[in-house]
């Protein structure tokens, strides 16, 4: 999706938030998919302030997460 290889942008990016959304939902305190979650929303979601809510929920449970502040 990012380098626009995809053949239908719209359906992979609808599964891609379809499935960070249900992976949050299964591993609410997993700071890597808490933090995976935020740039799926941000990037494909569109919806920064959003997923700044995830990237915080990451960094409280582990503040030294370089994926998270990436």
């Amino acid at each position: 999706m990012g380098e626009g290889w995809s053949l239908d942008p719209d359906a992979d990016r609808a599964r891609a938030l379809a499935v960070s959304q249900r992976a949050i939902e299964l591993d609410r305190e997993g700071r890597f998919v808490l933090a995976v979650g935020g740039h799926v929303l941000s990037f494909l979601g569109r919806k920064p302030r959003e997923a700044i809510d995830l990237f915080d929920e990451a960094l409280a449970i582990n503040q030294n997460s370089a994926f998270a502040w990436g």
